[in-house]
């Protein structure tokens, strides 16, 4: 299995070791990637496999990599030298956000970092305006989603909502 794999972050590139533009079967190569569990249809076609729960899940279209999602069980996902599951919440946001240039648009319930082609959900509730706070929330639901650029999913009349976290 991929148990000493660090998953690091790479705006527009990927979630290393797994890189925008991989065929399905270059992702199935990586050392220890775990087989496929699971694959559920994506909207608009392509579909998403899943390898379980410790593995981030990937998503393909016209038979290459266009959308990764890791959740808060997946281990060592890295931002730089940040774990942004192990961080707070605060600092991770902030950190990305920085990365952004410009403060993450909200949409519903999902922070968007356009220029990083990246989203997340479950770090901020807009409803309560406060963070996922481990202590406080008995469910983690944190998602981190990856994008290959060109690919961003716009709900069309809904403006984002700027929102600083610096």
């Amino acid at each position: 299995m991929m148990d000493d794999v660090t998953w690091q972050i790479a705006p527009n590139e990927g979630l290393l070791p797994v890189r925008f533009g991989d065929t399905p079967d270059a992702v199935a190569a990586l050392p220890g990637m775990p087989a496929v569990e699971r694959s559920v249809p994506q909207f608009g076609g392509g579909v998403t496999e899943q390898r379980g729960p410790l593995v981030p899940s990937i998503g393909y279209a016209e038979g290459v990599v266009t959308y990764i999602a890791a959740v808060a069980d997946v281990p060592r996902v890295r931002f730089g030298e940040l774990d942004i599951f192990a961080a707070p919440p605060n600092e991770v946001l902030a950190a990305l956000e920085e990365a952004n240039g410009a403060p993450p648009g909200l949409t519903f319930d999902t922070l968007e970092f356009v220029a990083l082609n990246v989203s997340c959900t479950g770090y901020y509730f807009p409803r309560e305006d406060r963070l996922f706070d481990r202590d406080r929330d008995d469910q983690d639901d944190r998602v981190m989603i990856l994008r290959a650029p060109g690919t961003r999913v716009v709900v069309p009349g809904v403006d984002p909502v700027p929102i600083s976290f610096l």
